[in-house]
């Protein structure tokens, strides 16, 4: 079998060149169109639901929306577990996926269950309805920027942020979701006096039912004149502070009873559960944009910052945007250190491949296998939807010591085939049976390399999200070298072979190298007794030190971005948080190194990886390391602002990287690397013991960072009215 594809691919030469040449160009043309990443997206696959139940505490929000959800969802084939938080006025439900099922399908499930879900919900609980969460991953969060201005509010500020920049870009393809945060939503506000209602014997139910009515633009059909149809609407929407107030709510001795005869009606900014600021300055709008599962962060992005200049341009004067986190420059740095550790590999194979084959046509024969191989591996990854980042192209970096060599083999014995050979012998069957003979070897050594990395396809979850890119590139890789030697080599040594030239075989006592190693080979051939030892030695305390060695699942990749993670008291007011962060921003800002500290407290809207208001993130953004001055480490300088925070009063602080937190929040439900789980009936016996483990974990060595999560709620002041008394005042409970 292997010995025919070596026949046929010198039966048809013109073929083969072909092939190469072809191979080549799909490769280069996949390079260029190949998704680019910064590392392999190890998210789970994940539906999010929300639901907003306005004033509603925790446990009400958990009894009716968040137990009816999970109850409606539990049944949806592919589901393996389904986790849910309950909070002031808000459901997140996250529904998670075994990996076999496509995201798309997932989320078409939970749509068609998610009708069945509302109609067990009371009636009049959640009037805007479920709703499910962008198509987004731990990967997802791609760009961030801020309103930057002088003379304008930050209620103007989220007004163009909400109704001009955020409708803007999320026409961009490839963008999910743009999450507004910080400023104020304006909005019409009626403020009922109590007393009048009571005067009119009126009720709020009356005011909102009046404002609802008269809030529709309907049509009434059609009217014909004459040989003309005309369509016929009334108007009603409001538009105008006076549109609501000269809404009538009903009539009293043949007199309307407005809006404004029993409320002041006016211009007002809706009640926010969230902050954003600028260093300790300032507060500011930002806005976060995610990108759709999938799509190719490095185009997106680039396509955003266009759209951004458009936008720029037309903002009013005195206003502008500023990006302050961009994932490119991060996929652009790992990628780049990739690429030049590809490009000095394939450079120093190909001068150390010239300098011992001592023959050019030999060496460009031989070297031909590195273009060929990693393309063809460029060209599966592309067709594959693997994109290119950190794993995958540092699989192709580890196979290009090991491309060369089956073509090697195959170019040694072509040429010592024709040192060697007789005149009655033609060159072409004399390179079918120099091929043919070593073929085989080269075939079944190039397949054990390949085996050695098929357990990794094997790995599930995680490790099989982060690893088998690496393993796919490194095994098309060694094909691509394989197909290469067997069919493309003999080719090429015959093609680039000059015509009526006798070849003589290197003689190998001129070689000083080869006349050192067969000395050493000698010396140690004499002495089998110690080769034995020194391998048992080396063996030995190899296996010792490898016992020794710290494990880590992967290294850590500094993002150039540092999150602070501060969390407070579930009762702190949103102005004190506000407070308390400004003064730590200030801290972290006094380092040369921190460019400048983007803080989010709470949340803006509704969307990915919310928080709520006793919880601020802290983006550090850093200069470049050719500046720094105090620590040439990112461990050493977080160490260094932990010391500076970690004392303010009544907060626990954290620190992570954006893409780090975000994985680690979808993968084990918090935000950090290692999470310990405790499952009970009893909710103060598990506070009670999460407490003991957290003291026996404080003094493991290594451990920081550590804290119990909130799953106490704020606390209430809960009226109950008393049945008998509110009766007289026609009051029910």
């Amino acid at each position: 079998m292997i010995a025919k594809l070596v026949q046929f691919s010198l039966k048809y030469k013109l073929l083969m060149v072909i092939i190469f040449f072809t191979v080549c160009g799909a490769g280069i043309f996949s390079f260029n169109k190949m998704s680019i990443d910064a590392f392999p997206d190890i998210s789970p696959n994940v539906v999010q639901i929300f639901g907003e139940v306005e004033g509603m505490a925790a446990e009400e929000c958990e009894q009716f929306v968040t137990r009816s959800v999970e109850i409606t969802m539990r049944g949806i084939p592919g589901v393996t577990k389904i986790r849910s938080l309950s909070s002031l006025g808000l459901a997140t439900i996250n529904i998670y996926f075994d990996e076999k099922t496509d995201v798309y399908r997932a989320r078409q499930l939970v749509s068609e269950r998610l009708k069945e879900a509302e109609e067990i919900i009371p009636e009049g609980i959640m009037p805007h309805g479920l709703k499910m969460g962008a198509i987004v991953s731990g990967m997802g969060k791609i760009l961030g920027y801020y309103l930057e201005t002088s003379d304008h509010d930050i209620t103007e500020l989220r007004t163009l942020q909400e109704w001009v920049i955020k409708r803007e870009l999320q026409t961009v393809p490839g963008v999910a979701k743009v999450i507004s945060q910080g400023g104020h939503l304006r909005q019409y506000q009626i403020k009922v006096d109590p007393d009048l209602l009571t005067a009119y014997n009126l009720t709020l139910d009356d005011v909102v039912s009046a404002i609802h009515h008269n809030n529709h633009n309907l049509g009434a059909g059609i009217m014909k004149r004459g040989a003309e149809e005309i369509i016929v609407r009334s108007l009603g929407l409001l538009h105008t502070l006076e549109d609501i107030k000269s809404t009538v709510i009903t009539t009293r001795k043949n007199r309307p009873l407005f809006i404004d005869d029993i409320a002041k009606v006016e211009m007002g900014t809706a009640f926010r559960r969230g902050v954003s600021l600028l260093n300790a300055d300032k507060e500011i709008v930002s806005g976060t944009i995610y990108k759709t599962h999938g799509a190719n962060s490095f185009a997106v992005i680039n396509k955003i910052k266009k759209r951004l200049e458009k936008i720029n341009r037309t903002l009013p004067d005195g206003v502008k945007i500023v990006t302050y986190y961009d994932q490119s420059s991060l996929v652009k740095n790992s990628i780049n250190t990739v690429r030049n550790a590809l490009f000095l590999g394939l450079l120093m194979v190909s001068i150390v491949t010239l300098v011992f084959l001592r023959n050019w046509r030999n060496s460009l024969v031989v070297v031909g296998a590195l273009p060929f191989a990693t393309l063809f591996a460029a060209t599966l990854l592309y067709y594959n939807a693997i994109p290119g980042d950190l794993l995958s192209f540092g699989g192709i970096a580890i196979a290009l010591g090991m491309i060369v060599d089956a073509t090697i083999i195959m170019v040694e014995r072509l040429q010592s085939a024709f040192a060697s050979k007789n005149e009655k012998i033609s060159s072409g069957t004399l390179v079918l049976r120099a091929a043919t003979e070593v073929a085989a070897p080269i075939f079944f050594a190039s397949t054990i390399i390949i085996i050695v990395f098929l357990p990794i396809f094997t790995l599930g979850e995680v490790e099989g999200k982060m690893f088998r890119p690496l393993a796919i590139a490194v095994t098309t890789t060694m094909v691509g070298a394989l197909v290469y030697a067997l069919m493309i080599a003999p080719v090429l040594f015959r093609l680039f072979r000059p015509r009526n030239t006798q070849t003589k075989e290197a003689d190998i006592s001129n070689n000083a190298l080869l006349q050192s190693y067969q000395k050493l080979l000698n010396y140690f051939l004499e002495r089998r007794w110690l080769v034995g030892s020194l391998v048992t030695i080396l063996i030995i305390s190899g296996g010792v030190t490898f016992s020794k060695l710290g494990k880590e699942f992967v290294p850590t990749l500094e993002e150039g971005t540092v999150q602070s993670l501060a969390y407070m008291n579930p009762n702190i007011s949103l102005q004190e948080i506000t407070t308390t962060a400004k003064e730590m921003a200030k801290e972290m800002k006094s380092f040369p190194e921190v460019k400048e500290v983007i803080i989010d407290i709470g949340y803006g809207e509704v969307g990915p990886h919310m928080h709520h208001t006793n919880y601020a993130c802290m983006n550090i953004t850093l200069h470049p390391k050719s500046e720094w001055r105090t620590t040439s480490s990112q461990d050493q300088l977080i160490d260094l602002i932990n010391e500076r925070v970690k004392d303010f009063p009544g907060v626990s602080t954290t620190f992570s990287q954006p893409i780090k937190h975000e994985i680690d929040g979808l993968i084990g439900g918090a935000g950090s690397s290692v999470v310990a789980k405790l499952f009970g009936d009893n909710f103060d016996v598990l506070l009670k013991k999460a407490a003991e483990i957290e003291n026996v974990l404080t003094h493991i060595d290594g451990v920081a960072d550590l804290r119990t999560e909130q799953v106490d709620g704020q606390t209430q002041l809960q009226i109950t009215i008393k049945p008998e008394a509110g009766t007289r005042h026609g009051l029910n409970k």
